[in-house]
């Protein structure tokens, strides 16, 4: 089974590459699953899915939220029951929470920018008269969504009163790097670099996700590039990660890990079938 969204083109295209190697493979939404915490079993549908070879997965929903952290428990409990999960639960928890992911990045001494957390808003607004331009990031996200750009304390401040109204939850304040209008992506499988690309903000634009008008470009990337994003990898023991970095004047950063990889910068910058070597790498850990 793969985890993920009915019909969008990352999870059927993963599904795909699975029945191509002779599975018997299918898309389904975890928030469809039902846990019984007396049986302990999952099922869909009212079937079981306890009998499952291994449970993929691609994507928990499309916005995260709390709601992640609970569905990532209906697949630890499917784990448990001695269904092989890729990547294991435990791993995606440490990584899908921006603050915990950050937090074991930094416990592991690699290099990220200046961050800091708090529900405070007047400790807030103290980082930003502090450092003067900084990302204001949600605890959970995907694809930059909810990111904002604060410059200035008036810039901050109806930021943060909208924030605590809407009670997003803690406030993720990272300094912001400059650079080139790009940003990298180091695709892992396994213990493996499988392809890297530059995420490109279009002109204007601070942001460089595709959403935001960002387009993927092929990145060829030297030794040491390689080795921190395996080391920022290695930290959370994914089966299949993109590591996010960024080039400051002090060397590089990294910036996330991400819970779950993506397909699309790797086939677009790299003519590379990231869901077809997924598929092959779940394949041989399941022979």
């Amino acid at each position: 089974m793969v985890a993920g969204t009915p019909g969008a083109w990352s999870s059927e295209t993963l599904a795909g590459a699975l029945r191509d190697l002779g599975t018997d493979s299918f898309v389904a939404n975890t928030s469809e699953l039902v846990h019984d915490l007396e049986s302990g079993e999952v099922t869909r549908g009212g079937a079981p899915l306890g009998q499952l070879d291994a449970v993929v997965v691609k994507k928990l929903g499309d916005a995260y939220d709390h709601s992640t952290e609970n569905r990532l428990l209906v697949l630890e409990e499917i784990e448990r029951g001695g269904v092989t999960v890729f990547s294991s639960p435990r791993c995606m928890r440490d990584a899908v929470n921006r603050y915990r992911m950050s937090f074991l990045l930094r416990a592991a001494g690699l290099p990220m920018p200046r961050t800091r957390v708090t529900e405070s808003t007047e400790a807030a607004l103290s980082v930003v008269d502090e450092w003067g331009d900084v990302v204001l990031k949600p605890v959970f996200t995907s694809k930059g969504r909810g990111m904002v750009r604060l410059r200035s304390r008036s810039d901050a401040e109806p930021e943060l009163a909208a924030w605590q109204m809407a009670s997003r939850g803690p406030m993720y304040l990272q300094e912001f790097v400059p650079n080139a209008g790009r940003d990298l992506a180091v695709a892992v499988l396994g213990d493996e670099v499988v392809g890297s690309y530059y995420r490109v903000a279009e002109a204007g634009e601070w942001m460089t996700t595709t959403s935001a008008g960002g387009h993927y470009e092929p990145a060829e990337i030297t030794h040491d590039v390689q080795t921190l994003a395996l080391e920022a990898a290695r930290v959370f023991g994914l089966a299949f990660t993109s590591v996010d970095m960024v080039e400051s004047d002090g060397g590089w950063l990294v910036y996330e890990v991400s819970a779950f990889g993506g397909f699309t910068g790797l086939r677009d910058a790299c003519g590379v079938h990231g869901a077809a070597l997924y598929a092959r790498y779940v394949m041989e850990m399941l022979s």
